[in-house]
């Protein structure tokens, strides 16, 4: 079964620590919003995501000591996203593969179990998640994604200043940005405390 997500919802919602490309991992550099023009068709190329950017998390009872290493990943991206000039998108991404990676026992504190943890990833229709407790206290998850994919009709988007707003049916998705030559960077952060960054280039 194939669960349809729009973009960024596609990228936060599974949570995946650590970076993925076209084909295998891959580094994503540091982001820093500077805005631009997006109108045209880019091409996915990668994204990398982390539950405690930089200390951030939305969470509470996670403390900043929390920290994930990626121990393997077989995560294959492809697609397109297209802004038209008239204010209109459309996306077409879909995601395979596998990431295993490890969250410190900084994570586990107060009422946050590696169960709970892996309940933050919120496995849906095409994605399948499985943690279990490692040595020192930490949580080891696997997360695998069976054609997972983000595409429908054309919705709309406005851009402001360092700000890109993705308005559908279901609501309204943030996210700050830079366009630097022919490359596209997009980064989110869900409700969760997952930080996620796209890139895309044309």
């Amino acid at each position: 079964m194939r669960k349809s997500l729009t973009m960024f919802a596609l990228v936060v919602s599974v949570g995946s620590p650590g970076c993925g490309g076209g084909s295998g991992s891959a580094t994503c550099e540091a982001f820093s919003a500077c805005g631009g023009s997006v109108v045209g068709t880019w091409n996915f190329v990668k994204m990398c995501m982390s539950m405690a950017d930089a200390g951030v998390t939305k969470d509470a009872a996670i403390a900043s000591s929390c920290s994930m290493t990626t121990n393997e990943s077989t995560m294959s991206y492809s697609g397109t996203l297209t802004f038209g000039a008239d204010g209109s998108y459309t996306t077409d991404i879909r995601m395979t593969g596998s990431t295993e990676f490890t969250y410190s026992a900084g994570c586990l504190t107060g009422s946050v179990s590696c169960a709970r943890l892996g309940s933050y990833m919120d496995p849906d229709a095409g994605i399948s998640v499985s943690c279990s407790e490692g040595s020192g206290g930490s949580c080891t998850c696997k997360e695998s994604f069976s054609g997972l994919k983000a595409s429908g009709s054309p919705e709309t988007y406005t851009a402001s200043g360092n700000t890109l707003t993705l308005s559908s049916s279901s609501g309204d998705e943030v996210a700050e940005y830079c366009v630097r030559g022919n490359t596209l960077m997009l980064h989110s952060l869900s409700s969760t405390g997952v930080s996620a960054t796209m890139i895309a280039t044309r």
